[in-house]
């Protein structure tokens, strides 16, 4: 006879069915929050339900008691009036934080507030604003310590951003753009500190919020940079493979960047209007890109390379004011385009505001029929009361066209010539190298290199989408 108990599988039974209803338990606690256990509501903070224990005298939920619990929860009257003060008293210390964050030493009470934006909680973005709104009535209006507060954050913001790259792109970073343009209120605020140190350098519009998300590219965030993806440039396989990718990766950056403009444009016509002089001044101050000195000048020995954003900036703004310009261009039957009015060219920066422009300078470009003139005195070329935002999106987006994808082909062009000369010099000291190998792997190791530098622009511009 074996040694075994004959009983034993009873008692497993018995015990997985504890389990089974203790799990049940802590699945229901953890949905509803409320428990008919007091040692449980002080330990997890969960609503202690007496009445239900009282009258079934049990410690636990199951199916049986839920409709009980549920109708003993909802007889229970909420104290508005206590959950509205502990919420004033909230607000009021978070906004007394943002006035004077010298109270709370040790902390950094903006990079906080970022942390709970990225993570999008419920109501984050109103909790937000009310602090705002609590920060102006303390202040009487004046938005210093507002704005000081906001460009804390953008600035802990735009350094994560800089830090980041198209593989180790962070998300949840989005959460606190969409948090940040969610409501009017907010959104003035925020695309008020977006503006850059230096209005004038168009590099500056790179460390910004906004121009740090557009600097995320598949090449070089600063002239001198590194290079971080076709590092096998030989690998066939594993090109057509980083490529897609790439290509996938870019996409999703750029509707989320064009999701985030389109919220600011939807706001009211301040922040509308800051939002496009935002996109018109980054424009502006950077063309010294598509200036033909700065094509042919070497690129280690031009100047307009440090005070200019870079390539993969620049075809960001394309690629996401071609999304813009979709709605009213992609289909020609159905005359939208015809909205474009065609003399916003023609207005002079002094009349820029008035006639509601936000990208002055175009003016000053070469015209293919000049207007005509007499007496040394040129005749005013034909101009529209006002422009509207298709025009300008219409003129913008060309203007990118123009400073960023143009000048790039012009870079792959020169790149595929200076590919092909140390290709042939490569060629060359094969055969003359007579067992030189020191200088063959050199002129390989170039090779490679510019190799790379073609890859990744290649697949900046050759984006199926753009």
């Amino acid at each position: 006879m074996s040694g075994a108990n004959p009983f034993a599988a009873l008692f497993q039974d018995s015990n997985k069915a504890e389990s089974s209803k203790r799990k049940l338990n802590d699945i229901l606690e953890e949905i509803f929050c409320f428990t008919i256990d007091p040692d449980r509501s002080k330990s997890k903070g969960f609503l202690y339900l007496e009445e239900v224990r009282n009258v079934h005298e049990k410690t636990e939920l199951d199916i049986n008691l839920l409709q009980y619990a549920l109708f003993e929860r909802k007889l229970n009257e909420i104290e508005v009036e206590n959950k509205d003060a502990i919420k004033d008293k909230i607000i009021q210390n978070v906004a007394t934080a943002i006035i004077q964050p010298d109270i709370y030493s040790g902390q950094n009470i903006a990079g906080e507030l970022v942390n709970i934006l990225k993570e999008a909680q419920p109501y984050c973005d109103t909790f937000l604003t009310e602090s705002g709104k609590a920060v102006l009535v303390e202040e009487k209006n004046n938005k210093d310590s507002l704005l000081k507060f906001v460009q804390a954050m953008n600035r802990l913001v735009t350094n994560e951003l800089i830090k980041m790259s198209l593989i180790n792109m962070d998300n949840s970073i989005f959460n606190y753009f969409n948090s940040m343009v969610s409501n009017d209120f907010l959104a003035e605020l925020f695309i008020d500190c977006c503006s850059p140190n230096r209005a004038s350098v168009g590099s500056d519009y790179a460390v910004t919020p906004i121009g740090a998300l557009f600097n995320i590219s598949a090449l070089p965030k600063a002239p001198s940079g590194k290079y971080e993806h076709f590092t096998s440039p030989m690998d066939q396989t594993g090109n057509s493979r980083a490529e897609g990718i790439i290509w996938s990766i870019l996409d999703r950056l750029n509707e989320n960047i064009q999701s985030i403009l389109m919220s600011l444009l939807k706001c009211g016509p301040a922040v509308k209007s800051k939002t496009l002089e935002w996109l018109g001044n980054c424009l502006r101050n950077n063309t010294h890109r598509g200036n033909l000195w700065n094509s042919q000048a070497p690129p280690e020995l031009n100047p307009a390379n440090y005070t200019n954003v870079t390539d993969g900036f620049m075809i960001n703004v394309c690629g996401v004011l071609l999304k813009m310009c979709q709605p009213f261009c992609s289909n020609f039957r159905d005359n939208k385009v015809l909205k474009v009015d065609p003399t916003y060219c023609a207005v002079p920066d002094d009349k820029a505001e008035a006639k509601n422009i936000h990208m002055q300078g175009m003016s000053s470009e070469t015209c293919f029929l000049p207007a005509a003139s007499s007496d040394d005195l040129e005749e005013e070329r034909l101009m529209a009361n006002s422009y509207g935002f298709i025009t300008e999106c219409f003129f913008m987006a060309h203007k990118a066209i123009d400073l960023g994808y143009r000048v790039a082909v012009d870079k792959l062009i020169r790149q595929n010539i200076e590919m092909g000369r140390i290709e042939r010099a490569f060629n060359d000291a094969l055969q003359q190298a007579a067992g030189n190998s020191d200088l063959v792997g050199t002129i390989r190791d170039r090779m490679n290199e510019e190799l790379t530098k073609y890859l990744s622009l290649k697949c900046q511009l050759s984006d199926p989408v753009l």
